[in-house]
């Protein structure tokens, strides 16, 4: 009898869920039906307090100050990054205005596209070197790219290739003393580690909801601090002031017309009430003890390299074999050993390229989460020995 599947790409997306979050995808679609907003009657109440239940519970997870109202949901962290970036930038550029925009290297395509575009319609785009030894940007050189005509700073809290941590308060105190919005992609790491918008003096925080928040594909958001106004990158209905022909000027109905994502909403309120009665701390705690086990499974076995920083990071690895390109090698783990992990690039061209992995097919990805079943280790490790030892099957 084959052993089950093993989900070791959780960086591009949770599997298994948690408890409770495809009863609450099942209840939205069978029982209730009903989109908030549209109507006042029962399915439309159900689901509308649902909805603002999720902004309030997001909110509190990051310590966000303020109305739940800043709390906007999107399609995706794309979507939200997409938001953050134009819907700041756009304005000034429409008026004739210089705009200037920094990030790191670490950075993720959802940021380095927009920023390319940006730079198409004039303006200036700076990216932050990383340090070979953390992995990360370092805060003096990324205050040293501040300036009082930068428009707007981002950086990922936690790398998608190599689990590297950036210092988010070194890099918000920076950008505070500079006056420029600080905007941080948490797709990596809100609902693994502790993300404090206050502490970390975070002004604008996207984030995906079916990663590390644990929720349902197609979910997403982005939290924006009260001083900051934004341009909606879409106009339509919202379900108030239908009177009106231009977009209702009151958060977040500006910027979420249509109709929302309800059953996967209803998902990701069900993944943030598990994550709740875990505690991200537990969570941490869990990641951090299976991520020292593949570790030292890696480090032990012949041929095999990872790349990045030796510093503590998440449980997130790029991984390189002397003897198999990366497809080859997550294909085997794949078909052989029934390991799902992720070859290639992973969105990601700027690291690969610090990692010189950009010109031979990238490396794969092994990405734990809440989820992973504490065998991964043995499994990837009777893996790595039959595949050193050429057991493999025809």
């Amino acid at each position: 009898m084959e052993p089950p599947p093993i989900h070791l790409d959780n960086a591009a997306t949770s599997h298994p869920k948690p408890p409770g979050v495809a009863e609450a995808v099942a209840r939205h679609l069978t029982e209730i039906g009903a989109s908030p907003g549209r109507g006042g009657y029962v399915g439309t109440v159900q689901s509308q307090a649902v909805v603002d239940r999720l902004r309030s519970r997001l909110r509190r997870l990051c310590n966000a100050p303020g109305s739940d109202e800043r709390m906007l949901f999107t399609l995706n962290g794309t979507d939200a990054l997409n938001l953050a970036i134009r819907g700041l930038a756009m304005p000034k550029l429409l008026r004739g205005e210089p705009v200037r925009v920094v990030a790191t290297d670490l950075e993720h395509n959802s940021v380095i596209r927009p920023f390319r575009t940006l730079e198409t319609l004039g303006a200036e785009v700076v990216f932050v070197p990383l340090d070979p030894h953390t992995g990360a940007a370092n805060p003096n050189q990324f205050a040293e790219a501040l300036g009082p005509e930068t428009t707007l700073c981002a950086a990922i809290h936690g790398s998608n290739v190599t689990g590297a941590v950036q210092p988010l308060a070194e890099f918000g105190a920076a950008a505070k003393a500079n006056h420029v919005p600080f905007l941080v992609d948490a797709s990596q790491t809100l609902g693994r580690i502790p993300v404090d918008v206050e502490a970390m003096q975070i002004d604008m925080l996207a984030f995906s909801g079916h990663k590390y928040l644990l929720g349902p594909l197609g979910t997403g958001g982005l939290w924006v601090r009260d001083h900051l106004n934004l341009m909606p990158l879409r106009d339509g209905g919202t379900g108030s002031m239908s009177e009106l022909e231009s977009q209702p000027e009151c958060w977040p109905d500006r910027f979420e017309p249509g109709s929302h994502n309800t059953t996967g909403l209803f998902g990701l309120d069900a993944a943030l009430e598990w994550i709740e009665t875990q505690s991200i701390e537990t969570l941490a705690t869990r990641e951090r003890d299976l991520h020292l086990k593949m570790a030292n499974c890696i480090e032990a076995t012949p041929g095999l390299h990872r790349l990045g920083p030796k510093a503590p990071t998440l449980g997130t690895f790029a991984l390189q074999h002397d003897e198999y390109d990366s497809a080859t090698f997550a294909a085997i783990l794949d078909s052989q050993f029934h390991l799902h992990l992720r070859a290639g690039l992973h969105c990601a061209p700027r690291i690969h390229r610090q990692l010189n992995s950009d010109t031979t097919g990238g490396a794969v990805r092994l990405s734990l989460g809440a989820t992973t079943p504490l065998d991964a280790v043995d499994r990837l490790a009777e893996a790595l020995q039959a595949i050193s030892k050429q057991e493999l099957g025809v």
